[in-house]
């Protein structure tokens, strides 16, 4: 994986938290007039599901690139040290 997917999955978060902060606010107008049923189908939303995703999905990305840069430089260090 490059470091080209890493900015694609930083990106896809900063989207997905823009989008749930919008989420956020509907369910403050939801709380405050009493309508729990809506927040709770608020909570259940795509928007809701890919927030709690793209952190995991930016961590995997980043987990994969530190793995393969350590890989690469063992390859190295192996084979300049005789």
């Amino acid at each position: 994986m490059t470091d080209k997917a890493i900015i694609t999955e930083l990106t896809n978060y900063t989207l997905a938290q823009a989008s749930f902060s919008g989420v956020l606010n509907n369910i403050l107008g939801f709380v405050s007039s009493g309508d729990l049923e809506a927040t709770a189908k608020v909570l259940q939303s795509k928007e809701v599901y890919d927030y709690y995703l793209s952190p995991a999905k930016m961590l995997k990305s980043l987990y994969i690139f530190e793995e393969n840069r350590a890989v690469s430089i063992k390859k190295t260090y192996d084979s300049y040290s005789i």
